[in-house]
């Protein structure tokens, strides 16, 4: 049961690392082309 929390919680960890990149580099890219 702890080995399968712990891997929900890596699960939503890295999904949430991967939401914020993307809102990121798409915020980075709309300032370049909007240079």
């Amino acid at each position: 049961m702890t080995a399968v929390w712990s891997y929900v919680g890596e699960l939503i960890f890295n999904l949430l690392v991967l939401v914020g990149a993307v809102r990121m580099s798409d915020r980075i890219v709309k300032e370049i082309l909007g240079l």
